[in-house]
């Protein structure tokens, strides 16, 4: 009897000390780091890098007008439903509620006194930058990539035509 006393008083200082955050507080944290903004050119940068590995991947390769066209048509409706999808709207409660199961209130405060201080204004300024850089960075892992993934995929193809064959 006595454990459950211990463990009814241990279970409910935590629940005190890891009390869930607010949802003021949680959409205060994402106002003063921008994570609209955020959201806004993370979009820009990954039309960008669709844009760039389109153009990487056709690089030496002739294509028709009527071809690039039909490229422009595809990219032009894969960013309308990166945009429809993906705006503030539908993504700013789904980013609270990420935040609120994985945050104290304790861990929100902090941040939020983070971010009003000059050198979290400063990291919120420079994210962007920090962003477009590590998208070129993963963009150019991904264009060293593509040869060998096509050789893996031709391999693939080879394989599977000669299993058909048996």
């Amino acid at each position: 009897m006595r454990w459950i006393g211990i463990l009814l008083g241990w279970m409910l200082a935590y629940s005190v000390v890891a009390a869930t955050p607010s949802d003021t507080s949680l959409k205060e944290l994402l106002e003063v780091t921008d994570a609209r903004k955020g959201l806004d050119t993370s979009l820009e940068q990954t039309e960008h890098m669709m844009r760039s590995v389109m153009a990487k991947s056709l690089e030496g390769k002739p294509v028709t007008p009527a071809q690039q066209e039909a490229i422009n048509r595809m990219q032009s409706k894969v960013l309308a439903v990166l945009k429809e999808e993906m705006n503030w709207t539908k993504f700013e409660p789904v980013l609270v509620d990420i935040y609120r199961q994985s945050l104290t209130q304790e861990e929100v405060d902090g941040a939020l006194n983070f971010y009003r201080s000059d050198v979290g204004r400063s990291m919120t300024q420079k994210m962007p930058l920090i962003m477009q850089n590590s998208m070129q960075a993963v963009q150019n892992l991904m264009l060293s990539m593509m040869p060998r993934l096509a050789k893996i995929q031709e391999e693939l193809q080879a394989e599977l035509k000669a299993t058909q064959a048996q």
